[in-house]
């Protein structure tokens, strides 16, 4: 399936800015890995997320 999502009817979050959509593709793919690592959806975000900075700070 292609075209995009509201993020925060992908993730159940309401106060995420509704505006944001990214490709269903992506959020597939967060979900096959929260999946694969026992996280839940949010919490996968989250952990990318952190990780992206990480990276961007060293």
């Amino acid at each position: 399936m292609s075209g995009k999502k509201n993020i925060a009817e992908a993730t159940g979050i309401p106060r995420i800015q509704r505006s944001l959509y990214f490709p269903v593709e992506l959020l597939d793919t967060i979900s096959e890995e929260a999946k694969r690592e026992r996280r839940s959806f949010n919490q996968q975000v989250i952990y990318m997320l952190e990780n992206l900075v990480d990276q961007k700070a060293s």
